[in-house]
C-alpha cells in the first residue's frame, strides 16, 4: 500500500446542480406509469430523518445503543411541473372536461428520477449522481400568485414529500429495504475517461428515461425499475 496523498487535483470534488429529473406515477397495482419530464426544478433535496440512538443502562454503565429506524424524506422546488403531478397534489381531472381541476381528492404516490452534477478542480462535468426515490407521497403544498410590478419575479413551487421503503423481495439479497437509491457515475466507475456512460450505465439509462429506435434496436419507455433490477445491471459478473 503507497502513502496517502491529499489534495490531488483530481478529488477536489464538489455537488451541485439538478436536472433530468423524470415523473412516474404509482398505479393502483403497483407499478409505475411511464415516465414523464419534470421541467424546471431548481432544487432537489433528500434529507433522512430519525436514526437516533436510544441508549440503555444497566450494570450503572452504558449498556447498549439502539440506533432507530430511519425515513426518508424529500423536497423539491420548481417553476413548473408537469400536468401529470397534479393527480400527486389531489387535484383530480375528468378525461371528458380538459383543464377542469378538482381539490381534495386522493393523492397519488409517485416515484422520481434526477441526476445531480459532480465537478472537480479541473472538469466542471467530472460526472454525476443519479438518484431514484421510490413510494413518495406529497404534502399539500401552498400556491400562491403575485402582482405583476417593476421587479417581477417567477413564481416557485415547494413541494415536501415522503417516502416509504419498497418491500423487501425488491432488494438485493442481504439489503435492508430503502426508498433511495443513488448511484454515483464518475469515470473508471461507471463513466469512461472520456466522460460517456459505460455498457452497462447505458442500459440502466435507457430503463430510466427511454430510448428512441435506433438501427435494429427497437424503442423503449421510460420505466422505473426495482433496486434489485438496478443492482443485477449495474453489478460485475
Amino acid at each position: 500500500m503507497s502513502k496517502i496523498v491529499f489534495d490531488a487535483s483530481d478529488k477536489r470534488l464538489y455537488f451541485t446542480g439538478v436536472n433530468h429529473c423524470a415523473l412516474f406515477l404509482k398505479k393502483s397495482d403497483g407499478s409505475y406509469d411511464n415516465g414523464v419530464a419534470w421541467d424546471g426544478i431548481s432544487n432537489a433535496t433528500v434529507t433522512p430523518d430519525g436514526g437516533d440512538a436510544n441508549d440503555i443502562y444497566a450494570d450503572n454503565i452504558k449498556y447498549l445503543s439502539i440506533p432507530g429506524a430511519v425515513n426518508i424524506n424529500a423536497s423539491i422546488t420548481a417553476y413548473n411541473y408537469p400536468k401529470e403531478f397534479n393527480a400527486c397534489l389531489g387535484l383530480g381531472a375528468k378525461t371528458d372536461a380538459a383543464g377542469l381541476l378538482f381539490a381534495q381528492q386522493a393523492r397519488t404516490k409517485f416515484g422520481l428520477v434526477y441526476k445531480s452534477k459532480i465537478g472537480s478542480a479541473e472538469n466542471e462535468d467530472y460526472g454525476y449522481v443519479l438518484n431514484i426515490l421510490y413510494n413518495c407521497l406529497a404534502a399539500p403544498s401552498e400556491l400562491s400568485s403575485d402582482t405583476v410590478n417593476e421587479s417581477p419575479e417567477a413564481g416557485e413551487f415547494s413541494f415536501d414529500i415522503s417516502t416509504v421503503a419498497v418491500p423487501e423481495s425488491e432488494m438485493p439479497a442481504g439489503l435492508k429495504p430503502t426508498s433511495w437509491v443513488r448511484i454515483e457515475c464518475k469515470p473508471g466507475e461507471l463513466l469512461t475517461a472520456q466522460g460517456e456512460p459505460t455498457e452497462k450505465l447505458q442500459t440502466l439509462l435507457d430503463k430510466l428515461y427511454g430510448k428512441d429506435a435506433a438501427g435494429q434496436a427497437e424503442a423503449s419507455d421510460p420505466t422505473l425499475i426495482t433496486p434489485k433490477a438496478i443492482y443485477d445491471i449495474l453489478k460485475t459478473v
